[in-house]
């Protein structure tokens, strides 16, 4: 009861307002799930998308159990080759965009904070070159702070590693390590 009401009586109306306003974003997750459910290539259990998703190539999209997608994330694809991956206990923040043009699979318990942008392709030097997928594999136990550009060059971010919030990836990140900064930076094993 605390975190929607001051316990006055003038605030049972800001309560009423939290309330009803948290019971109609509920009923919207649950039908942005269900039509999410049954469009992809696969979705496993206990899957649960916030309102606002956008995505494209469906069938390149699998999501497997207990994972759970924010608010206005969106799953992109310039390449109809990608495949987007999500395994178990995967949980994508808000606001945050994937690129899966070249192809992502993100391992078991990782956590994409806040408005983290992936990128998995290029155009090399020509903006107007056709695009150029790039794979990228986000192993176990990853952690990505809010704010971070993990551009095409990253092919791999390695397990139980952390890359710090604003980061700029550009390359490759062995497991068990911290990485922070623009362009991301070894800070220290874990």
């Amino acid at each position: 009861m605390r975190k929607f009401w001051n316990y006055s009586f003038l605030g049972l109306f800001g309560f009423f307002y939290l309330i009803s306003k948290r019971a109609y974003n509920g009923f919207l997750d649950g039908i942005f799930t269900f039509i999410f459910n049954f469009n992809i290539s696969y979705c496993g259990k206990n899957v649960v998308v916030r309102r606002g998703l956008i995505y494209r190539y469906p069938n390149a999209i699998q999501v497997f159990n207990n994972v759970e997608i924010g608010e206005n994330v969106s799953f992109t694809s310039e390449l109809d080759s990608g495949s987007l991956v999500l395994n178990d206990k995967v949980t994508i923040g808000r606001s945050c965009k994937l690129d899966f043009s070249g192809g992502i699979v993100i391992q078991e318990n990782c956590l994409l904070s806040e408005n983290v942008c992936v990128q998995t392709h290029d155009h090399g030097l020509n903006p107007k070159n056709a695009p150029i997928g790039k794979s990228l594999v986000i192993e176990k136990n990853v952690w990505i702070g809010m704010n971070c550009l993990i551009l095409s060059n990253c092919y791999s971010i390695g397990e139980n590693s952390i890359v710090g919030a604003g980061s700029v990836v550009t390359g490759n990140i062995p497991p068990n390590s911290i990485y922070v900064g623009n362009p991301a930076k070894f800070l220290k094993r874990i």
